[in-house]
């Protein structure tokens, strides 16, 4: 309820100039409820008040949005699958998510590894059902260029995969001075030689 009045006192209030900001719309409702919600939220923005809005969310279905509401584009941070892992890139790139990460930010938040497979058996039990078949949108985001790690040939890569990562962990990359960070970075390159 907090959520919709705060959400309401802002499409009533705001203007074209305004600029508004959403962090999860509909986040505390079934998920058909806030999907459609949001969407009818931002085609109400778009339609008759064009404010500049930035709306962070989880709901892939609203990509096509781009496609049917003039002024809407969509970006995602650009993510790195390895056959083991997800990396995230902490890059802001465009387009939309190509699919949902939920469970591999689960296992990176430190979730004990047997809820995180057993979220993974849940998944595919959900996706049967509903007939989804697969997280994988229509919508790709093919304009990441490859790693270091895709020119190298397989064996070589996965040791100078195992070597960088192993270096990586070994610094807290949330609390690094640029300094700290460009020799990290030097690091990389000279044991990648």
């Amino acid at each position: 309820m907090t959520e919709m009045i705060e959400v309401a006192n802002i499409l009533n209030n705001a203007s074209k100039k305004s600029f508004i900001i959403f962090d999860e719309l509909g986040r505390g409702t079934a998920t058909y409820d806030g999907l459609a919600l949001t969407k009818a939220i931002l085609e109400y923005l778009v339609k008759n008040i064009g404010a500049k809005t930035l709306i962070a969310t989880h709901y892939h279905e609203l990509i096509q949005l781009e496609h049917t509401l003039p002024g809407v584009k969509n970006y995602s941070v650009s993510v790195y699958e390895t056959g083991k892992e997800v990396i995230f890139m902490k890059k802001i790139v465009a387009g939309g998510a190509s699919k949902s990460y939920g469970l591999d930010v689960a296992k990176l938040a430190g979730i004990p590894a047997t809820i995180v497979e057993r979220a993974k058996g849940h998944l595919d039990t959900l996706e049967q059902d509903q007939g989804a078949g697969s997280r994988e949108q229509v919508i790709r985001n093919d304009s990441l260029l490859p790693s270091t790690f895709d020119l190298l040939p397989n064996a070589e890569s996965n040791l100078a995969y195992e070597k960088v990562k192993s270096l990586l962990e070994s610094y807290d990359l949330n609390n690094i001075t640029p300094l700290q960070a460009l020799q990290l970075l030097s690091k990389i390159k000279d044991d990648l030689k």
